[in-house]
């Protein structure tokens, strides 16, 4: 796949300070003069990136108005530089004796390009008004958006951006789309959905190709089905056997007995 810094360090440079890290401990120093030249530029509106390899995407980007109170000179390891690791996604700066929990920043790729606006920066925006829609909208609106997620996406990567994973994991429009247009029934046994005490249905879904395996094409809705909670667990912890997989249908075996069910299409075509 690549990694994602090393292959726009060029222009990722100009307005982030991006350091090869260690990716065993993400070991690192900090030149004083070069931290300096940023913060002269950007004043704390910018990111220190730690990259830990060239060949996947396995980096921390750190805003640097977040870190900044463990870069001070009282720190400095020597007169030019600072040095700090990051473990257990505690970030350390040696002679400081304090850490930062840096969790929530691993891999999160949309920070690096709020101050460039570039496409990266534009096709996340787009997508991430799909995670928050607070009020209901009509389907017919929806699918619309829905079309044009997955014409957007059927072709991306999914990162390991915790951010953009988190949102994935909660209920979402697109989401909460298949599962009227399913009419809140079980793709799998059929089932349909139990009431909940504030009046709807519950149902779930599931990634047939799990995000994790960072498969192109996985965050569309062909690659979700809506399942009550029952085949959910089934699906992730009993034995299942893919028979039959295509653009339109899939056949799969669970603990023995076989289930058919079509995907999720959206498409404006």
């Amino acid at each position: 796949m690549g990694s994602f810094i090393l292959e726009n360090r060029d222009n990722l440079s100009e307005f982030h300070y991006i350091r090869k890290a260690r990716a065993v401990d993400f070991w690192f120093d900090i030149s004083i003069g070069k931290l300096k030249n940023y913060i002269t530029q950007y004043g704390d509106k910018f990111c220190v990136v730690l990259f830990g390899s060239e060949e996947i995407d396995h980096c921390y980007i750190l805003p640097f108005d977040y870190i900044k109170d463990l870069f001070k000179n009282e720190f400095l390891y020597d007169e030019t530089r600072w040095m700090g690791s990051i473990s257990k996604d505690l970030l350390r700066i040696r002679n400081s004796g304090r850490t930062i929990s840096v969790t929530g920043y691993y891999n999160a790729f949309e920070l690096l390009t709020e101050e460039d606006n570039g496409e990266l920066g534009r096709s996340i925006s787009e997508a991430e008004s799909l995670y928050h829609v607070e009020n209901e909208i009509e389907l017919i609106h929806l699918e619309d958006y829905v079309a044009k997620f997955n014409e957007m996406y059927q072709g991306a990567t999914p990162r390991k951006r915790l951010t953009i994973s988190n949102r994935i994991a909660r209920p979402n429009a697109i989401t909460d789309f298949l599962k009227k247009i399913r009419n809140y029934t079980c793709q799998i046994c059929g089932e349909l959905g139990f009431l909940q005490n504030n009046g709807k249905r519950y149902v779930e879904t599931h990634h047939i190709i799990e995000l994790h395996k960072l498969i192109s094409g996985s965050y569309c809705s062909d690659n979700l089905v809506v399942v009550c909670a029952n085949c959910h667990k089934k699906l992730h912890f009993a034995r299942v056997d893919y028979l039959f997989v295509d653009n339109k249908q899939i056949m799969l075996r669970i603990n023995g007995t076989q289930y058919q069910f079509s995907r999720n299409i959206i498409s404006s075509k």
